[in-house]
């Protein structure tokens, strides 16, 4: 199943972090929270899209919104972190998204 290998690739991921943090050393202050909520949410983003595409979502589709992540990603930086950004990297991101989105809904020959 879907959900099995998603918990394998989690713990895979703690298994390689642990023996990487063995060998290497704890890095102190380190926002543990911060990271596994990130690390959960990716989790999560994982198997919900494994689930959709169980239930019927097209790969097209879900590589289209994968595609599109960027755009809320740079919507956010700009309102709560304040970051800024240069007309190029409008232009890739919009470039990307609508690359993605031509080759997704082409049709097959």
């Amino acid at each position: 199943q879907a959900w099995f290998l998603q918990v394998l690739e989690a713990l895979a991921n703690v298994l390689v972090g642990f023996v990487g943090m063995q060998l290497t050393g704890a890095t102190k202050n380190i926002p543990q929270m911060a990271f596994a909520i990130s690390g959960a949410s990716q989790v999560s983003a994982k198997a919900c899209t494994s689930l959709a595409l169980a239930n019927g979502l097209s790969f097209p589709i879900a590589t289209l919104a994968k595609s599109g992540k960027m755009a809320p990603v740079m919507f956010g930086s700009l309102i709560l972190g304040g970051a800024t950004y240069t007309l190029r990297e409008y232009l890739q991101v919009a470039l990307i998204i609508g690359g993605t989105a031509v080759v997704s809904m082409g049709k097959k020959k």
